[in-house]
């Protein structure tokens, strides 16, 4: 699995989103372009609106567009729960089935079997349309997407994903969202999942 961070909103956004709110531009917020690089004044701001306040809509003013790739449809499926996002995933339609690749699990005797059956479903069926041969997919079957979604929607998913309840595949997914957001956003997130966030080597 691989997620890149392709592009992101500043946090000046929240900041002024914030200061409208409380019409607080006299202890901070003002910027002359979008930015991360805030004041430690507005940083703190930001955590009281966020993480004491719960104020998240502010947070909304913040957008992230990431590329992930080689993550499975078992995990398409529940990441298509998350409403708050805008996504355009590989198609099924378009790729020959010869081309897609699957999840190898922990257990060697399934994924042997479920590459047993992928393998026997392209030789007998192969000649059918990927229409119609699609709908024998495993869901072990390797997807990719890009995908768009604010940070008060990041941390919906954090918070639900980063579970030991969760879905295995789905936590690994969800630590590398967390650590792929830019280095000046993390310190949002480090009340709630500061033992996830890889720390940078000095």
């Amino acid at each position: 699995m691989e997620i890149k961070l392709l592009d992101h909103t500043k946090l000046s956004n929240a900041v002024i989103a914030g200061r409208t709110a409380y019409q607080s531009f006299h202890k901070g917020g003002n910027y002359d372009g979008a930015t991360d690089d805030i004041t430690d004044v507005d940083k703190e701001f930001l955590n009281w609106l966020f993480n004491k306040q719960k104020h998240e809509s502010v947070l909304e003013m913040v957008t992230y567009v990431f590329k992930m790739d080689d993550f499975s449809r078992a995990v398409l499926q529940q990441w298509s729960r998350n409403r708050i996002m805008s996504q355009t995933v590989m198609s099924t339609r378009y790729i020959k089935p010869k081309k897609f690749k699957l999840y190898k699990t922990d257990n060697e005797e399934l994924n042997e079997y479920i590459q047993n059956y992928f393998d026997g479903l392209i030789e007998k069926f192969g000649h059918l349309s990927n229409d119609v041969i699609k709908y024998g997919y495993p869901e072990a079957v390797l997807t990719k997407n890009v995908v768009t979604f604010n940070f008060r929607e990041l941390n919906h998913i954090l918070t639900l994903r980063l579970s030991n309840h969760a879905f295995k595949e789905y936590q690994e997914l969800a630590r590398m969202l967390l650590n792929n957001i830019p280095e000046k956003h993390k310190f949002l997130f480090e009340e709630s999942f500061g033992e996830f966030i890889e720390k940078e080597e000095c």
